[in-house]
């Protein structure tokens, strides 16, 4: 690939829960949701994705998100770090876009949708539990840009996504990676 079709996004974090509570405090703002169904409701998802999507980040601290949002002076390096990423992927999103995400990231790849102004755009979403071969996915992809998540780490799906797309010849669609791993 391209070094342009490789943007790496990348944070690395010794605390991957850390790391995913500040994003979901980032997802979260100037969102408030009083319950799971209004979440579920405003962001056109399940509300088991909802669920997830607490059970993830804990419920005292997606209480507290909803709630007493602020920036905390210790994570200030890290909610400038996320929201620059999000403004950077902006800029090399064209048309539509498409995400990769494991089932583990699921949930906040939804919320991450959100934040890149997706209701806007024609999106389509793969994840490992749906009954397709990432190269298919790939292969009906004809444009626009192509965003691989991972902020869990414990996935093989990005590497072998790349490893998929550089197989493919006359390829019309921009790669973004937004990943925890190196």
């Amino acid at each position: 690939m391209t070094s342009e079709c490789r943007k790496r996004l990348i944070y690395k974090s010794s605390d991957g829960t850390k790391l995913h509570k500040n994003i979901a405090k980032i997802l979260l703002d100037e969102r408030p949701f009083n319950n799971l169904e209004e979440m579920a409701s405003i962001t056109k998802t399940s509300t088991s994705s909802a669920s997830r999507f607490v059970q993830d980040i804990g419920y005292n601290s997606f209480k507290f998100f909803l709630h007493e949002y602020h920036l905390e002076t210790e994570d200030d390096v890290v909610q400038k770090f996320i929201h620059d990423q999000i403004e950077t992927m902006k800029k090399h999103i064209k048309n539509e876009i498409h995400i990769i995400s494991s089932k583990y990231d699921r949930s906040i790849a939804l919320f991450l949708k959100l934040r890149l102004d997706m209701h806007k755009l024609e999106n389509t979403m793969f994840d490992d539990q749906r009954n397709i071969k990432v190269r298919d996915y790939l292969l009906s992809i004809k444009s626009g840009t192509l965003l691989l998540f991972d902020i869990q780490g414990d996935s093989n799906l990005i590497s072998n996504t790349i490893a998929e797309i550089a197989t493919i010849k006359n390829r019309n669609f921009n790669v973004v990676i937004f990943s925890t791993n190196s």
